[in-house]
């Protein structure tokens, strides 16, 4: 064997050295490569059914937590409802009562008005009866003055004479004494009363009342007669 075949030789043994590391190499990186990304189908489908699993367990929990927040809402919502609808009704109670105090206060004020209205009555009723009743009196005194009057003309025109005397020095009294015309004197006048059988004290003590002066008349002329 020449030189030149050993050196090929050593040369083709070189490079076959070389070669064949990079190809194990290769293998072991293919292999990990594999066997990490692409898993055989055992172990594909037990990953596949634990992440379908996490899935379905994610699912769940979100779609509880999503009911849980609708029910919560709803809770909210009637809750907010309740509170309004108490509200309202405090707010009908409250209008109620004023409506209520309103109504009192009418009542009161109508039987306030009434008290009133019945005491404005009795007063007007009153001051008529006191009208009346003057108006009777008055009417009454002038009766009983158109009457003395009507007498005392009449008693002038008759022969018996009414007249007022006054009797005692220490105090003064009005009598009405009946005498006839022709008594001019205080003895005339004692005399006149014997005659007529009157006493002394009936002309000088006694004040006489239209009653006695109607008798008293009536007698004198009787006699007279």
């Amino acid at each position: 064997m020449d030189d030149a075949t050993v050196y090929r030789n050593r040369e083709e043994q070189t490079q076959q050295a070389s070669i064949e590391p990079h190809h194990h190499a290769t293998d072991d990186l293919h292999h990990h490569f594999s066997s990490s990304m692409f898993p055989n189908k055992k172990e594909l489908r037990d990953n596949t059914s634990s992440y379908g699993k996490q899935l379905k367990t994610t699912n769940q929990r979100h779609n509880k937590q999503k009911r849980q927040d609708q029910q919560d809402h709803q809770q909210d919502h009637q809750h907010h409802q309740q509170q309004q609808q108490q509200q309202q009704q405090q707010q009908q109670q409250h209008q109620q009562q004023q409506q209520q105090q309103q109504q009192q206060q009418q009542q009161q004020q109508q039987q306030q008005q009434q008290q009133q209205q019945h005491q404005q009555h009795q007063q007007q009723q009153q001051r008529k009866r006191k009208l009346l009743k003057i108006e009777y009196q008055i009417i009454m005194e002038q009766q009983q003055q158109q009457q003395l009057q009507q007498q005392q003309q009449n008693s002038m025109s008759d022969p018996i004479l009414m007249m007022t005397i006054k009797g005692g020095q220490d105090r003064s009294h009005n009598f009405v004494v009946a005498m006839d015309k022709s008594v001019s004197s205080q003895q005339d006048i004692h005399d006149w009363d014997r005659k007529m059988g009157l006493k002394r004290s009936h002309s000088k003590t006694m004040r006489l009342s239209m009653r006695s002066r109607k008798k008293l008349t009536a007698l004198l002329m009787k006699k007279k007669k």
